[in-house]
């Protein structure tokens, strides 16, 4: 779906969002942002910046404290088709359930029983690298296993908008390295629209199709960073391109700007 001018439509857009929580804590202030259709869109800041607060009110979570959330139709809901889902730090995994049980869950709460979910689930764990391991228990799976798992249970919903908050940030480079490729071949395989928080300007340099640099709190967005090339295209090459490297120098200025730049009004 597009717009009058021809670009993909608006999913979800944030006007001059605020969050301020109970004991005065201000999150967010005057926070902008358009994620559009197709869009891999990353959050990247500092820690305490809002990012995940972000991720939280577009979820329905939360709520603003001022400004605005648009979103379009489905896309703000949960649900069987079409709406959002979302991806925690953690796997948080039923310990106590299968793979595949842990996958219908989304699917069961529903209404959708097993019998009707099964080749869906299966088509999911194929799709993230799990086949044959549906019905092992999370103890016995890798952490990067696990969190593979926890992206077929968002994914199974076959959602529009799939919001990740640091998914693979206690995993070791090289898991890290290989679910970013997992994660670019699944999104482009089910044409969901991402939200990303991270804190490493390299893997938003490789994931995004734009970066969003968040200053140091209040959150707010310093820099809207573009990585001009189509996320199917990208594999470990990319990783030594001009653009690639060009974003991430780009992020990291636009980072290293917004520190400096609260630095001094914190002396001031």
């Amino acid at each position: 779906m597009t717009d009058t001018a021809g670009a993909p439509r608006p999913l979800v857009a944030l006007h001059g969002v605020g969050k301020t929580f109970d004991g005065g804590l201000v999150a967010l202030d005057g926070f902008d942002l358009t994620v559009r259709e197709g869009e891999f869109v990353s959050l990247l800041g500092p820690s305490g910046c809002g990012k995940t607060t972000v991720l939280r009110l577009v979820a329905g979570l939360d709520a603003p404290t001022s400004g605005v959330i648009e979103r379009d139709g489905a896309a703000g809901t949960g649900g069987v088709e079409g709406g959002l889902s979302f991806v925690f730090q953690d796997a948080t995994l039923m310990p106590w359930a299968s793979v595949a049980a842990n996958v219908h869950l989304p699917l069961r709460i529903a209404g959708v029983p097993m019998r009707t979910a099964r080749p869906r689930i299966d088509a999911m764990l194929d799709l993230v690298g799990l086949a044959g391991f549906a019905d092992a228990l999370p103890h016995q799976l890798s952490g990067g296993m696990r969190m593979r798992a926890a992206i077929a249970r968002a994914l199974v919903t076959r959602p529009r908008l799939l919001l990740m908050d640091e998914p693979f940030a206690a995993l070791d480079e090289i898991t890290r390295f290989r679910l970013n490729d997992d994660l670019l071949a699944s999104v482009a395989a089910t044409g969901c629209t991402v939200m990303f928080v991270t804190h490493s300007i390299y893997e938003s340099a490789y994931l995004s199709t734009r970066i969003a640099v968040m200053g140091c709190r209040p959150g707010r967005v310093v820099a809207d960073i573009p990585v001009n090339v189509a996320p199917h295209l990208r594999d470990e090459s990319f990783r030594r391109d001009a653009r690639f490297l060009a974003a991430a120098q780009a992020s990291s200025a636009a980072l290293r700007d917004a520190m400096a730049g609260a630095a001094r009004e914190a002396a001031a």
